[in-house]
């Protein structure tokens, strides 16, 4: 009753039950007062004391028991005074002035006193009704603790400052495969069992750290949590945060276990991916120049040698030609099984395009590569391939170097290449080796024939024009184009480039070849609407270098050219690769921004093939992204290639940027990119390159 009368903030607002308990009240001390009131007119002292008695002790109780709230021990006290100050007035003489001034101070007192009670009591009402509300919200904080402990998708484990388990939610148990109730009080090594994923030993205590050091503690190796039974292993990050009390004195610690099971194993795939020939299985360009170098380190520090071969199948492009790409990749992947059947698991055998492999032999002079050289080619002249009742006789050419250490991988690659051409040139199916006293020599001699080559296709305007169309996916937007070079040899057929612009390159000349080009396209472009080839295209792209980017004078010259022919600027965009950009940044970010304002587009080639390709981006101000055709090419089959182009494609479009996917070699393909919303195809699938006439 008390606790509910404080919480009442007037008397109108008292309830009716209060009303008449403080009626009943009323009537009761009245009652009693009368009682005593008349005693006094009975005349027999023995009956007046004992109600004096009586009364006494009335009043003291009630006074005792309704201080809690004033109106009600007023009501209480007040009448039965009342009936004592009329007994008093009744007693003769000077006797009843020294009672009632009594009685007077005795009824002061205890409205004082009463007061003082009523606030007492108030107090400790107040102070009980806070410890209640206290007790609830601790309640509330606890069961919400503990009800995010068990819906958090981390695991999540408690312990004491000795390192005995105090909690693991439902996720800590799934991981570790210990239930909350065997967990606590046991040692949390033995519940949380951590090891290196790389070396596979045990991980040190990450809560004996943590204490130690009073701060947060995250576990940086990759971890693998293995369960109770030791057969389930997962991928976590772990961090380890103390616990403190009121004091911030440490009282145990919290360790987050978060399961990237999934994520590490799709970093494994695309990691797997960048470096592996999705058809093959074997390690592709990139890789396999990347081992050539440790090769070649190793080399050099410890004076050991090595060998690489490279390999070119002949009478591939007849079975692809005849059987279509189809049976051309089941010709590679029977080809592949055979060759690694030849070689050690600790050599390195890579796919290095088309019909065209790598293979490093570690610890083999020339004489011992010389012989798996030999083993490889006569298990290709014995293979006979069988496709819709065709025979082919496969052959290969193999090349075959020194790793010395006194080269570079694309020295290597180069002096292979070379010697694998003058196995063809010498029957085909056969092995030639480069001596070290004549690689650089022979090397050198072939660069330098087509740097003269290049010079007097320059001079006598060899060069010529291929187009292939870039197909908008969206009908409405406009056709687009890029322009292809190729060079006329001495038999009148044209060379592509790839045979050529190594050579260009190493000599410095693409900034000559870049400008006789652009000069080429502005000509053709100026005057696209009388050429039957072109006249539907809306925009024109360009290949440069990172040689022309670097050349202060080139920008001049383009300025001039776009003047000089009169062309309009939209109708132009240059395609600069992601490797171009990154190495010559500073002026490519000038070249893009300056030829921009002219009107000018820009394409980033190859985008993807870099690890920090969406870093660069940022900086960068281009018109498209040229998806790189390695993920185009099998993204159909390869749900990680698919991803790659469809994450490309988001950023690109985030960023206001349009899309190219290039190597569109398939209508399957072609529909994939479609429903990806990319903006532009690429490929054979919807044009071929034709020479401009």
């Amino acid at each position: 009753m008390g606790r509910h009368l404080l919480q009442v903030s007037s008397p109108t607002a008292l309830h009716q039950g209060v009303w008449g308990l403080l009626a009943l009240v009323v009537v009761q001390s009245s009652v009693w007062a009368s009682a005593l009131a008349m005693s006094s007119y009975t005349g027999n002292p023995i009956d007046t004391v004992f109600l004096l008695f009586l009364f006494s002790a009335l009043i003291f109780g009630g006074f005792a028991t309704l201080a809690f709230y004033l109106p009600l021990c007023l009501a209480f006290t007040v009448p039965l005074m009342l009936g004592i100050t009329v007994w008093v007035l009744n007693l003769a003489g000077m006797e009843s002035l020294w009672l009632l001034a009594t009685v007077a101070v005795v009824f002061g007192i205890m409205i004082q006193s009463a007061l003082h009670c009523n606030r007492m009591t108030r107090k400790a009402l107040l102070a009980g009704q806070e410890h209640e509300a206290l007790i609830r919200r601790l309640t509330e904080e606890k069961e919400r603790a503990q009800v995010t402990l068990r819906s958090i998708g981390d695991g999540v484990l408690t312990t004491d400052t000795r390192g005995l388990v105090t909690y693991i939610n439902p996720v800590a148990e799934r991981l570790t495969g210990w239930r909350n109730e065997e967990a606590c009080g046991r040692a949390l090594e033995d519940v949380l069992q951590l090891v290196d994923e790389g070396t596979g030993e045990r991980v040190r205590d990450p809560v004996g750290a943590c204490l130690k050091r009073d701060g947060l503690v995250a576990l940086e190796d990759e971890v693998v949590l293995v369960d109770r039974t030791g057969e389930r292993e997962s991928s976590v990050q772990v961090s380890t945060s103390p616990i403190h009390n009121y004091d911030r004195q440490i009282i145990g610690a919290v360790i987050v276990a978060h399961d990237v099971t999934e994520l590490r194993g799709m970093a494994r795939v695309v990691s797997y991916q960048a470096v592996h020939d999705p058809l093959t299985g074997l390690v592709n360009r990139r890789e396999f120049e990347a081992r050539l170098w440790a090769a070649l380190e190793t080399a050099r520090a410890k004076r050991t040698q090595h060998a690489m071969a490279y390999l070119d199948l002949d009478q591939f492009k007849l079975v692809n030609d005849t059987c279509g790409h189809v049976a051309g990749d089941e010709l590679l992947k029977q080809l592949t099984g055979k060759f690694l059947r030849r070689v050690r698991d600790t050599d390195t055998l890579a796919r290095l395009g088309g019909d065209e492999f790598g293979l490093l032999l570690y610890g083999c002079n020339l004489a011992q590569a010389r012989e798996v050289a030999d083993s490889l080619c006569a298990v290709v002249r014995d293979f006979r391939f069988v496709w819709d009742d065709k025979v082919f006789n496969i052959g290969v050419s193999i090349g075959l170097v020194p790793v010395d250490g006194s080269s570079t991988p694309t020295d290597l690659l180069a002096a292979a290449d070379a010697a694998c051409f003058l196995a063809k040139d010498q029957g085909r199916n056969r092995v030639h080796s480069v001596l070290p006293q004549d690689r650089e020599l022979a090397f050198r001699h072939g660069e330098m024939q087509w740097t003269t080559r290049i010079q007097r296709a320059l001079d006598d305007a060899l060069f010529r024009l291929r187009v292939q169309r870039i197909q908008p996916l969206d009908p409405s937007e406009p056709m687009m184009a890029e322009l292809l070079l190729s060079m006329v040899d001495d038999k009148g057929e044209l060379v592509p480039p790839g045979a050529f612009l190594p050579a260009a390159e190493r000599y410095n000349m693409m900034p000559s070849i870049d400008r006789h080009v652009v000069k080429l396209v502005f000509q053709r472009v100026a005057q696209y609407e009388n050429d039957p080839q072109l006249k539907d295209i809306a925009c024109f792209t360009i290949n440069l270098s990172g040689q022309s980017l670097s050349d202060e004078g080139f920008l001049d010259y383009v300025s001039r050219q776009l003047q000089e022919q009169e062309v309009d600027p939209k109708r132009i965009c240059f395609e600069i690769t992601e490797t171009a950009v990154i190495a010559n940044l500073a002026s490519a970010q000038r070249f893009i921004q300056e030829l921009r304002q002219r009107g000018c587009k820009f394409a980033l080639d190859d985008f993807g093939s870099g690890l920090s390709s969406f870093g660069y981006l940022r900086t960068l101000m281009v018109d498209f992204l040229k998806i790189d055709g390695l993920f185009v090419k099998h993204m159909s089959k390869d749900p990680i290639d698919y991803s790659m182009v469809e994450s490309i494609n988001q950023v690109g479009h985030v960023m206001g940027i349009r899309t190219i996917a290039e190597f569109v070699e398939d209508a399957t393909t072609l529909e994939a990119l479609r429903e990806l919303d990319i903006d532009y195809g690429q490929g054979y699938q919807i044009h071929r390159p034709e020479v401009l006439l």
